[in-house]
């Protein structure tokens, strides 16, 4: 103590004080908090339980050997000649009804002259296992899961939109959230303290650890990596697709027609693509839409203040182009535009007759015959100049045919020059009709078609 000691001789004194603490003569009282004295009292009515009323606690919540639970109810104020430490308690709770009966006593024989009685209260208003429920949710109408990766996802958002509860205290739960962003999928897995009543938490759907109560569910359909990478990306029908077969048989100048006309012209031809009838520009656009990014707005929501279109018709070449405006998307600078070329429709003649025929286009001829890659040219040479065969073999390369060509096909008259290039992999087919057949004078009799890809020596 940084003292030092001068003399040797200390005198040493005594004092002494009495404190009346409590005479066993003097009136002896124990009384619970309330104002009901012993009677039942709901927790909720009682300003000093105030806290005790909102911590969402069962009645089996309290231990009888837990001072800390006993003396919240015990008013120490205005109890006198009862000695907490030396009373012996008792709590019978029920959850089922939300009550907490307590009852006190001193031991046998405390006070000699039998001064000892019990003491007991029944508080209600505490939380009844009826007022417990937890669930998650897949789904939430005011949140749009593919606006976010698994991994964008927190706390807030969760308990925001995934999760419901009541009964348990938010203090009580943590989460630990375990993303997936290939798939979509959020993995949330809930901590619940290992305190609570075990036929709470197991009915609803915790499993008991050596820590703690743990409840794990995966929420589905989130945006993936994936679709974030193509989030602002347009996928159209490919330019193959069988799903395209009905509107390719016409001209492009047809279509065209028949789409800005009226609809009730009966002279139209029925343009349907993918089982959709075809009556405006605006429907073509949007028909050959097979799949739109996260990002970018569903079919349904497109209108004239986020979408735009032009077609482009090219008659000659048998061609249609759709190009795709998106404006004003979240999280872009300026306008998206996408451009898609269809190949393959049927060639008009220069004055528009009933006689139509179109050869299939490069990747169509492929994609309906793959064995063709695999094929010389000039085993599919002899094939076309078959007499016996020239009618099926050529039906292969034709997308479309209308008029007088359906009689001079089916019935063998043309003929056929085909050049064969096993060194390239070439294959050039030209058709010939007789005027005798193919009678319009503004029909042609001829049509060139040159293919590659097939296989070479």
């Amino acid at each position: 103590m940084d003292v030092d000691a001068n003399e040797t001789n200390v005198k040493t004194q005594t004092f002494e004080k009495t404190y009346n603490v409590f005479k066993s003569s003097d009136t002896k009282s124990f009384n619970f908090v309330g104002s009901n004295g012993s009677g039942r009292e709901d927790i909720k009515n009682i300003p000093q339980l105030k806290n005790l009323s909102e911590s969402n606690l069962l009645p089996s919540s309290f231990q009888a050997n837990d001072p800390s639970s006993i003396l919240k109810f015990i008013n120490t104020d205005t109890s006198a000649g009862y000695p907490i430490s030396k009373m012996n308690f008792s709590i019978t709770p029920n959850d089922n009804l939300g009550t907490l009966t307590i009852s006190g006593s001193l031991p046998p024989g405390y006070y000699p002259d039998g001064g000892n009685q019990t003491f007991t209260k029944t508080y209600e208003g505490l939380n009844k296992t009826r007022d417990y429920s937890f669930n998650v949710k897949q789904t939430n109408v005011g949140f749009d899961k593919k606006k976010f990766r698994p991994s964008e996802i927190d706390e807030q958002i969760v308990y925001g939109n995934f999760i419901d509860y009541k009964g348990f205290n938010s203090s009580d739960l943590s989460l630990d959230l375990i993303p997936n962003d290939e798939v979509g999928d959020l993995t949330i897995r809930v901590h619940l303290r290992s305190d609570y009543p075990n036929n709470i938490a197991t009915q609803w759907g915790f499993k008991k650890t050596s820590n703690d109560f743990i409840r794990e569910d995966k929420i589905i359909g989130f945006k993936t990596n994936d679709e974030y990478k193509t989030q602002y990306e347009v996928k159209f029908i490919d330019d193959t697709s069988n799903k395209l077969d009905g509107i390719k048989k016409f001209t492009p100048k047809q279509i065209e027609q028949s789409i800005k006309s009226k609809e009730n012209d009966k002279s139209n031809p029925e343009l349907v693509i993918n089982g959709e009838k075809i009556t405006t520009e605006e429907k073509l656009a949007k028909a050959v839409i097979e799949k739109l990014g996260s990002s970018l707005p569903k079919k349904e929501e497109l209108t004239d203040d986020n979408f735009g279109y032009n077609i482009y018709y090219n008659d000659p070449n048998g061609e249609i182009t759709v190009k795709l405006t998106f404006k004003g998307i979240e999280g872009t600078n300026g306008d998206l535009v996408f451009i898609q070329r269809y190949t393959g429709f049927a060639k008009g003649n220069q004055v528009t007759t009933d006689d139509i025929l179109s050869f299939k286009t490069q990747s169509k001829l492929m994609s309906d015959n793959p064995t063709f890659k695999t094929t010389l040219p000039s085993e599919l040479a002899k094939l076309l100049q078959d007499p016996n065969k020239k009618i099926e073999e050529i039906k292969k390369y034709i997308s479309y045919f209308s008029g007088a060509y359906v009689t001079a096909i089916d019935e063998g008259k043309f003929t056929l020059e085909v050049t064969a290039d096993d060194i390239y992999g070439y294959l050039t087919i030209k058709i010939n009709f007789d005027k005798q057949t193919v009678t319009d004078p503004n029909s042609l009799l001829s049509y060139t078609t040159t293919y590659n890809g097939f296989a070479t020596e």
